[in-house]
């Protein structure tokens, strides 16, 4: 062989094995999650198996205003797995994930038959949280198959959390469950229900979350709710904010009702279960320091 064509030969095998190495070194499973939190619980279960990214991760701003950028569309056509929210809440997922494409996609909605026009904050849910931790387990062993047990003992673990999350909740019902309180946007619905708080102005709250105005009627409701005392609590939401809600919250306030301000989405540095142990340390406290407060008829 000339000399020119053994160097040929050389490069081509060096540049062979430059573009190999990459391959090889990264085994773990590209995960794009639309939201934080699906994507911390991705990355529960998938441990070190996982590569997760969250698109809305930033609990600083509205969800409803997030608008993807250019580098989205590429970070998704990578993913292996693709996790949304669905339900309305995230309307933007379908339109890039590209068509025909080979990715395992997760509707969390669909998983759990949310009717359409439903409440789309479901990682308030923690049996709904459990069948996406299963389901991802699932998803994770089919693709990964020697890491079959590990994503099983993952799930095991967050599975025990959740029972323990499940029996705080039992018990703070016992304590609030009967009380009337009242929000903003339906946020924590999923969670108050499970508390048997009693939710009023529930047609405001749709109108917030449909970003539409309220009608006159709803904010006559609410704010005669406040007015007269007739609620124990007003959640809000410390990401979106609108003239109408800023004045519900004012009224509280000046009534002497506790304003409870949430994030709607996971804050920054938080695991799933810690983040929901927070709202209800901050439900339970608000709830107790209520100079409204009365024990519930059980």
């Amino acid at each position: 062989m000339s000399p020119f064509l053994q160097r040929r030969s050389v490069l081509s095998s060096l540049l062979v094995s430059c573009m190999i190495r990459p391959a090889m070194a990264d085994t773990s499973l590209s995960v794009v999650a639309a939201e934080a939190v699906w994507g911390d619980i991705a990355s529960q279960i998938g441990g070190t198996s996982t590569q997760v990214t969250s698109l809305l991760n930033n609990p600083g701003t509205d969800p409803h205003l997030f608008e993807p950028a250019p580098s989205t569309a590429r970070q998704i056509a990578k993913a292996v797995v693709i996790i949304s929210n669905g339900g309305g809440y995230d309307p933007w997922m379908s339109r890039l994930i590209p068509a025909g494409a080979s990715h395992t996609i997760l509707d969390v909605a669909e998983l759990v038959s949310l009717p359409t026009g439903d409440n789309p904050h479901i990682w308030f849910c923690p049996e709904t949280v459990r069948r996406v931790a299963q389901r991802l387990a699932n998803i994770f062993s089919d693709l990964i198959p020697p890491e079959a047990p590990r994503f099983r003992q993952h799930l095991q673990d967050f599975s025990a959390i959740i029972d323990t999350l499940n029996h705080r909740i039992e018990t703070l019902h016992e304590k609030f469950s009967g009380l009337p309180i009242a929000a903003t946007e339906p946020l924590c619905t999923p969670l108050t229900d499970l508390l048997g708080l009693e939710m009023m102005g529930t047609a405001f709250q749709k109108s917030i979350m449909n970003d539409t105005e309220p009608t006159p009627s709803s904010v006559a409701e609410m704010e005669l709710a406040i007015h007269k005392g007739q609620i124990r609590l007003l959640i809000g939401n410390a990401q979106t904010t609108t003239p109408a809600t800023k004045k519900l919250e004012e009224a509280a306030q000046a009534a002497g009702i506790p304003v409870l301000m949430l994030h709607e989405t996971l804050p920054a540095n938080m695991h799933w279960q810690d983040w929901m142990n927070h709202i209800l340390d901050r439900l339970s406290a608000a709830l107790s320091s209520s100079p409204h407060i009365t024990s519930p008829a059980h």
